[in-house]
């Protein structure tokens, strides 16, 4: 849609279907109305914010991203920023048609989710799996910060040969 943006009232996730979602209601937090505070992972939530009663849950449409592409018609993802507060490990740990149709990359690998070691393992499934697939990393923080770093990582990957001329 050149020169412009369309909104979707839906959230990525791992699987198609309605999905619980959980909505921050601290309203004397700095930060409120973030989105950063809103999640579809309620362990998350309960554990990092402060129980459940500052949260409202509300069902909303999931899909995956090979789903939500093909129902857009979407072939062709030049450049994706991928910000998402923790979604981008049920969506980027796993097989998909998406990773044929991505250029160039920009993604967060949040805190948070589960143990350390778990938290290590994913992201390093993650990075990999951008370079196994033919990615080079252009930008970001290194892999080896994977193995020690208790805070979000950048990554900014490129598909190689992607956007050059022959």
């Amino acid at each position: 849609m050149p020169g412009g943006y369309r909104h979707f009232n839906l959230a990525i996730t791992s699987k198609d279907g309605e999905v619980p979602f959980y909505i921050y209601n601290d309203r004397t937090r700095l930060d409120f109305p973030s989105s950063k505070l809103n999640t579809v992972d309620k362990e998350y939530a309960v554990s990092r914010f402060g129980g459940e009663k500052n949260f409202s849950e509300v069902i909303v449409k999931g899909m995956t991203f090979d789903s939500f592409l093909k129902e857009n018609g979407i072939d062709k993802i030049d450049i994706l920023m991928i910000n998402c507060e923790g979604a981008e490990y049920g969506i980027f740990d796993q097989d998909g048609e998406f990773w044929q149709k991505l250029g160039i990359v920009i993604i967060t690998l949040h805190t948070g989710w589960g143990t350390k070691e778990q938290l290590r393992q994913i992201r390093h499934r993650i990075y990999d799996r951008f370079i196994n697939i033919g990615f080079e990393q252009l930008g970001g923080h290194e892999r080896e910060e994977i193995d020690t770093a208790d805070h979000n990582l950048e990554f900014f990957f490129q598909k190689l040969g992607y956007g050059r001329q022959a």
